[in-house]
């Protein structure tokens, strides 16, 4: 039928979401255990280390990963506004 075809969508861009979701919390968690297994808080502070790269990295990936997720979001608003003036037309 006609509304079997909306909900296998929905059910898509959710489990699609809920993957960048999931996504974007690894490289923060990866960047927490780093830190802490890193960096020797006793002394005195630094700007750049020798870990300074990998943290540039962890943080471009989840830029990364926040601008996809943001995309799906607005990607799947027009396709409903889409499906809306078709359904009403």
């Amino acid at each position: 039928g006609y509304g079997t075809e909306d909900e296998s969508e929905n059910g898509t861009v959710f489990k699609r979401r809920r993957a960048l979701r999931v996504a974007s919390l690894i490289p923060a968690v990866i960047a927490i255990v780093l830190l802490i297994f890193t960096q020797d808080f006793t002394q005195a502070m630094v700007l750049f280390d020798q870990w300074t790269i990998a943290f540039a990295i962890i943080a471009i990936v989840q830029i990364a990963l926040a601008i996809l997720s943001h995309r799906k979001k607005e990607d799947d608003g027009e396709d409903q506004h889409q499906s809306t003036a078709q359904a009403t037309a």
